[in-house]
This record gives C-alpha cells, sequence and structure tokens, in this order.
C-alpha cells in the first residue's frame, strides 16, 4: 500500500512539474510596453522590422522590432506601412504625414481638412494614398505632389464614418466599410483606375469591424457577427466561420493564405480558422495565475478580484515575418505588444 502511494504521489509530482514547465516557458518571442492605456491596433512592416501600435491613450508608437527599442510617438489615430516598408503614413485625424522609417524624419503633409480622417490605406506601388473620413468620404492621393485625385462617397449620401479600408493586393480595387449599419451592405468595392464603383457586398452583418485581402487577392474576409468569407471575381459569399456569438474583429490572413485569425469584440480568446472549410482550428488564451499563499489565504479570499487569475484581452492581432504572430493586449495591471511563434498557437 505505501508503495502504491509513493508511486501515486510521484506520478502527481511528475504532472506538477510538467505543468509548471509549460506555465515557465510559455513565453513571448519579444515584448513592447510603454503605452498608457489598452492596444487599439498593432501592424507590422512588410520587411517585419518594424511595428507601429496605435493606443486608447491617443498616441501612435513606432517599435524597432530587432532591438525592442521605442523609435518615435505621435499623437495620431491611424497609420498604415508602405508596401516597401520605407515610409509610413499616418495622421492625427486632420493632416496626413508621411514619416521616413529609415531617417526618421517627416517627409511631407498633405490633405488639411475641418473633416477628420478615420483610416488610410497604401496602394501596392505605393503611389497612391487613400483616406477614409468621418464624413463618409473616400479620397485617393497622389504620394509624391499630396494632390487628390479621386473622391468617392461610401454612404451614397448618407455620413459613415469610412473604416476599414484596403487595397487588393494587385492594386486594381479598393475595398471600404463601415462600423453604421449600412442598408443594402457596408462593404464597397471601388475601381482605383476608373475611379467608379465595382460591386456592393451584402454582408450578413449590420457592422463591418474589419477586414482583409486573401494574399493573392481572390478572397475577402469581413470581420463582424459572422465574420464571412467573399470571392471578389463574383462578389459571392463563399463561406461563414464559425465565430463567437459576440462577433470578432481584427481579421488577418497568414503569409500563405491558409488560415485567419482575429479577436472577439470581448473576451479573452484568439480565434484561428481555415480558410478552406471555415472551421475553428484552435482557439488561444493567455492567463496569468496568481499563487495563493496559505499567509494570505484570508485577504485572498475578502479581495478575490485583486487576487484571482486574470487574462490578457487582445485586443488586435497580426502576421509578422517568419511565421510570428503580433497581439496588441488590454489588460488590468499592464498594456503591452507580444511576438508568438505562430506554430505555437
Amino acid at each position: 500500500m505505501f508503495r502504491m502511494i509513493s508511486l501515486a504521489a510521484a506520478g502527481l509530482g511528475l504532472i506538477a512539474f510538467t505543468i509548471l514547465v509549460i506555465q515557465v516557458n510559455e513565453r513571448p518571442l519579444a515584448k513592447f510596453a510603454g503605452h498608457k492605456a489598452g492596444i487599439d491596433d498593432v501592424f507590422a512592416s512588410p520587411d517585419g522590422k518594424t511595428l507601429v501600435s496605435m493606443s486608447a491613450d491617443h498616441t501612435l508608437k513606432v517599435w524597432d522590432v530587432p532591438t525592442g527599442a521605442e523609435r518615435a510617438s505621435f499623437p495620431g489615430t491611424t497609420a498604415v506601412f508602405s508596401a516597401d516598408s520605407t515610409t509610413l503614413a499616418w495622421t492625427d485625424g486632420t493632416t496626413i504625414r508621411l514619416w521616413s522609417v529609415a531617417s526618421g524624419k517627416e517627409m511631407s503633409r498633405f490633405g488639411g481638412r475641418q473633416g477628420q480622417f478615420c483610416s488610410l490605406a497604401f496602394s501596392p506601388d505605393t503611389k497612391s494614398l487613400a483616406s477614409g473620413c468621418e464624413d463618409g468620404t473616400i479620397k485617393l492621393w497622389n504620394v509624391v505632389s499630396g494632390r487628390e485625385q479621386a473622391t468617392w462617397l461610401h454612404g451614397g449620401g448618407r455620413i459613415y464614418s469610412v473604416r476599414p479600408l484596403q487595397f487588393s493586393p494587385d492594386g486594381k480595387t479598393l475595398a471600404s466599410g463601415t462600423y453604421a449599419c449600412v442598408p443594402g451592405g457596408a462593404i464597397k468595392l471601388w475601381d482605383v483606375a476608373r475611379h467608379t464603383a465595382r460591386a456592393t457586398l451584402r454582408v450578413p452583418s449590420c457592422d463591418v469591424t474589419s477586414f482583409c485581402f486573401s494574399p493573392d487577392g481572390k478572397l475577402l474576409a469581413a470581420g463582424g457577427d459572422p465574420a464571412t468569407l467573399w470571392d471578389i471575381a463574383t462578389g459571392r459569399q463563399t463561406a461563414t466561420l464559425d465565430t463567437p456569438e459576440e462577433g470578432v474583429e481584427g481579421l488577418v490572413f497568414s503569409s500563405d493564405g491558409r488560415t485567419l485569425a482575429a479577436v472577439p469584440r470581448c473576451g479573452p480568446e484568439l480565434y484561428r480558422w481555415d480558410v478552406h472549410t471555415g472551421k475553428t482550428i484552435a482557439t488561444w488564451k493567455r492567463s496569468c495565475p496568481r499563487p495563493r499563499p496559505r499567509v494570505f489565504r484570508y485577504i485572498w479570499d475578502a479581495f478575490p478580484c485583486i487576487f484571482e487569475e486574470h487574462d490578457f484581452i487582445p485586443r488586435s492581432v497580426c502576421f509578422t515575418a517568419g511565421g510570428v504572430m503580433t497581439l496588441g493586449f488590454d489588460n488590468r495591471d499592464e498594456t503591452t505588444i507580444e511576438m508568438w511563434r505562430a506554430s505555437g498557437l
């Protein structure tokens, strides 16, 4: 009997040790901290060397990935990298500014106006920049001259804040969306060369929190409740994703186009889907457990909200070079940006 008890105790000890090792080894590849409020969005330059984070503290920070150093901080509301990773376009809401990644200096500014810019998108050839505004207009700008090339109205006469905004990989199509409930569909596709509307996607969700093109440009993933996949050539819905009840936002394709990742509108999980089936591959959750020391057990029981295990709430996600996934977290104790090996999530 004593031997059996000893073996059982040893087995339990081995299990406990294994769990402890897993917890200890659960560490991000890199971590960035400096914002004073939750992360609203985080994205990487195409070459994976630079990160940009946008926060509820109304600042936009630029990070050097190899060193982890903060390179710059702006009072910005939204930003986007050029396809060659050399230029960052950002706005404080009223003016668009172009910032050199190499020199860390502002190169030019344009688009000063009373209306608020709320979204930006670089064309793949980096020659044009699209802006979405709170008054429902979409403007196409020449990056070199800063001159306006075209103006579209997303809402068809109604005022809807235009966000998100993204070019297709070939640069021929611009997709615009809105958080508001737009009759007849919240996503519009624009012909960039002809400066005309191509199609309206009648998404099932009342609002569109995010969307993204697949790397080959054939599909568009739209966030919301539920999240959906669309064929760009036909304008037809091809799949409905297994989406949590509250819906998802921050949709991004992996570099090979096989998987999608997103964060729920509220909740600590990260979701990943198989693009071909629309089924959930996995969910990932990062928690910060706090031990319950015996000497403090009465204090612990009296103030459970202080000492209980808490979750890191992912607010945004993006894929970076080398199969790395970058997450922006909003947590009660700290606000961080973390990089994780995508295969391990």
